[in-house]
C-alpha cells in the first residue's frame, strides 16, 4: 500500500516542528521521492560555526563547510531550501573560498544573521575592511543582504561596516537587529541613502521590530536611516542597550520615531547601573500604546552593604514614578536586578517599589515580574535555601502588590557563583 503524498508531507511537517532531525534523515533514506520533502526541513535552518565552533555549536567549522559544500554540489536545489541562515564570520574566511561559494548558492534566505564572536571575548569586533580582503566572501554576504527575500536581518560585532550595504536593502524587511555595529565613518551615509532610494524606487521597508545594542554609532546610523530607507511608524517592538550616558539621547530620538511601540526592553550596563533617563525616553512619544516594559540592569555589581547613593533599585522606582499615570495601556512590567552579595542582601526595603506599583497609576497592569540575581563571591552551602528565603522576603514585603485583583505577580531569586 502506497502512502499518499499529502500524508507524507504532513508527517515531515510534524517531524520538523518537533525538531526530530534524526527521523527526518532516516525518512529521506527510505525513498528517492522523499528526499526533496525531507531536505526542505533538514536545510531550512543553517548555522555556520566559527573556528571556535566547539565552544558555541559543538560543530567543527572546516568539516561542516566541506560537507555542506559537497551536498550543494551534488544537489544544487538545497540552496533554495535555506530560509534561516546564521553565519559566524571567521578569520580564516579570508584565505579559503569555500564559505563564499556556499553563500552564493543560498538564494531564498528570509532571516539572515551575520555575527563575529571571538573566543576570548564575545564582544570583540572584526573589521569589515579586513573581512573584505576576501572579495568573493564580501560579495557573497552583500548579495544575501540585497536579495528580495530577507524579512529579518541581524548584524553583530562588525566594525567599519559600509552604510551603502544597509542602503541597498530592497526586501520587505520587518525585523532589524543591530548589535555592537560600528559604521564606517569614511562612508557618506547621505550618498549611500541616495543610491539606496533610487534602488528601492521609493518603497520603504516597514519595520515591525528593532534591536540596537551597546553602540551609540549603531543608534545614530539607524536614526539617520529612518524615513529615508526604513519606515519606523509601525515598529511595535524595540530592544535598546547602553553602556554609558551618551546613547540615552539617541534612544530618546529613536522612540520619537516609533509611535506604535508596544513592547520596550531596555538593558543598562553603566558603571553605576543607574537606569535614569528611561522614563524620559518613553515620554518622548512611545507611551500611548506601550503594553510591555522590561528593565534589565544587566551589569549591576555594587555592594549592598556600602554607601549606595542611587538606592538598591538603581533608579527603577523613580523612573516608574515618572511614567505612572502616562502609560495607561501598560499591561506587563518586568524588572531584573543584579547585586554582588554581602550580609545585607536580605535587608532590602521594598516599600518604595510597593508604593509606586500600588499607586493606581497603572490601571491595566496584569503581569509583574521581579527577578533578582545575586553574584556570590564565596562558596555556597545551600543555594536553593537561600534563593527561597530571598523570594519569601520579597513577597512578604510586597503584600499590597500581592493583593492587587487579577495581577499575576512573580518574584524569583537566582544565585550565581562569581
Amino acid at each position: 500500500m502506497t502512502i499518499p503524498f499529502d500524508i507524507l508531507s504532513n508527517i515531515s511537517e510534524i517531524l520538523s516542528y518537533e525538531h526530530d532531525i534524526k527521523t527526518l534523515r532516516s525518512l529521506s533514506l527510505c525513498s528517492q521521492a522523499l528526499v526533496p520533502l525531507c531536505q526542505r526541513h533538514l536545510f531550512h535552518t543553517i548555522c555556520v560555526p566559527n573556528t571556535s565552533g566547539r565552544t558555541f555549536t559543538l560543530i567543527d567549522r572546516g568539516r561542516y563547510l566541506d560537507r555542506f559544500h559537497k551536498a550543494l554540489s551534488s544537489s544544487p536545489q538545497i540552496g533554495t531550501y535555506v530560509r534561516h541562515l546564521h553565519y559566524f564570520v571567521d578569520h580564516n574566511d579570508r584565505e579559503f573560498g569555500m564559505a563564499s561559494s556556499i553563500l552564493k548558492r543560498l538564494t531564498q534566505v528570509k532571516a539572515f544573521k551575520i555575527e563575529y564572536r571571538a573566543h576570548e571575548d564575545p564582544r570583540l569586533f572584526i573589521s569589515w575592511k579586513r573581512l573584505s580582503e576576501n572579495r568573493r566572501l564580501a560579495s557573497a554576504i552583500t548579495s544575501i543582504i540585497k536579495q528580495p527575500t530577507p524579512c529579518s536581518l541581524s548584524i553583530v560585532n562588525i566594525s567599519s561596516f559600509p552604510p551603502s550595504i544597509l542602503a541597498s536593502i530592497t526586501s520587505p524587511l520587518l525585523d532589524l537587529d543591530i548589535r555592537f555595529l560600528d559604521v564606517d565613518k569614511s562612508g557618506n551615509i547621505n550618498e549611500a541613502l541616495a543610491v539606496g532610494w533610487s534602488q528601492v524606487e521609493g518603497v520603504l521597508p516597514c519595520l515591525s521590530s528593532l534591536e540596537i545594542r551597546d553602540s551609540k554609532d549603531s543608534a545614530t546610523t539607524v536614526i539617520a536611516l529612518a524615513g529615508k530607507l526604513f519606515d519606523f511608524s509601525r515598529i511595535e517592538s524595540v530592544v535598546v542597550e547602553w553602556d554609558d550616558e551618551e546613547p540615552v539621547g539617541a534612544a530618546k530620538a529613536l522612540l520619537k520615531l516609533t509611535p506604535a511601540l508596544k513592547d520596550l526592553r531596555v538593558q543598562v550596563n553603566t558603571d553605576i547601573n543607574n537606569c535614569g533617563g528611561i522614563a524620559d525616553c518613553i515620554l518622548q512619544g512611545a507611551h500611548q500604546k506601550l503594553t510591555t516594559l522590561k528593565l534589565d540592569l544587566g551589569g549591576r555589581r555594587h555592594d549592598l552593604g556600602g554607601s549606595i547613593p542611587i538606592g538598591p533599585f538603581a533608579g527603577v522606582v523613580a523612573e516608574l514614578a515618572m511614567i505612572s499615570g502616562c502609560c495607561d495601556a501598560l499591561e506587563t512590567i518586568a524588572v531584573m536586578l543584579r547585586y554582588v552579595n554581602r550580609d545585607s542582601w536580605l535587608s532590602i526595603d521594598w516599600a518604595p517599589f510597593d508604593n509606586v506599583i500600588t499607586s493606581k497609576s497603572f490601571p491595566r497592569l496584569r503581569v509583574l515580574t521581579i527577578e533578582m540575581v545575586f553574584i556570590w563571591l564565596e562558596d555556597l552551602v545551600n543555594r536553593a535555601l537561600l534563593e527561597r528565603e530571598t523570594e519569601a522576603g520579597c513577597v512578604r514585603q510586597l503584600w499590597r502588590i500581592r493583593d492587587i485583583p487579577g495581577l499575576d505577580f512573580r518574584c524569583t531569586a537566582r544565585i550565581e557563583r562569581c
